[in-house]
């Protein structure tokens, strides 16, 4: 989809994101803190920066349990993550 952003008003009942092979270079806490069913995050792929990940949102995301960041600018992974994670 070419997206650069991440998707505003995403149902808070999402439990599957795939948002990989895009263009996205941030994700704020104000993005995800909603998502509070939300079990797989696919970021695969995107122009994701150390800088554009903020930690304290994926803390709020209490059934994560997959996590795909692979393949984007990172030069470290994000330091809060919840504790139901399986796989990042």
């Amino acid at each position: 989809l070419d997206l650069t952003e991440f998707p505003e008003e995403l149902s808070e009942k999402t439990k599957q994101l795939s948002l990989q092979n895009n263009k996205i270079k941030q994700i704020t806490v104000e993005h995800i803190s909603h998502l509070h069913q939300l079990e797989t995050l696919n970021l695969q792929n995107n122009w994701l920066t150390t800088d554009g990940l903020e930690d304290e949102g994926f803390e709020t995301l209490e059934k994560l349990a997959y996590l795909y960041l692979a393949n984007n600018k990172l030069t470290s992974a994000p330091v809060i993550l919840p504790s139901s994670l399986v796989s990042a």
